[in-house]
C-alpha cells in the first residue's frame, strides 16, 4: 500500500532510494499481469469487506448492548 501512496504523490521524489526504486519496477511488471491484477483487486475488496462487516458488527453490537442496559435500568 505504500508504494501505491508513493505513486499517487508523485514517485520522482523518491526514485533516489534503490528499495523504492525495485518496488515501483515490480508493481509496474506485476501490473502488467491482467491476472494478477484482478487477485490484487480481489484481495482489496475482499479486506473493504471485512473491515465493513467489523464495522458494522461493532456498531449493532454497541447499540443492542446500550439497548439491554437501558431495559435493565428501566426494570430496576
Amino acid at each position: 500500500m505504500y508504494i501505491i501512496f508513493l505513486i499517487s504523490i508523485g514517485f520522482s521524489h523518491y526514485t533516489k532510494d534503490k528499495y523504492l526504486r525495485k518496488a515501483k519496477e515490480k508493481l509496474n511488471t506485476m501490473s502488467e499481469d491482467e491476472t494478477i491484477r484482478r487477485l490484487a483487486e480481489l484481495r482489496e475488496k475482499a479486506i473493504s469487506d471485512e473491515l465493513w462487516v467489523k464495522a458494522y458488527n461493532y456498531k449493532k453490537g454497541k447499540n443492542d448492548g446500550l439497548a439491554q442496559g437501558r431495559k435493565q435500568k428501566n426494570r430496576k
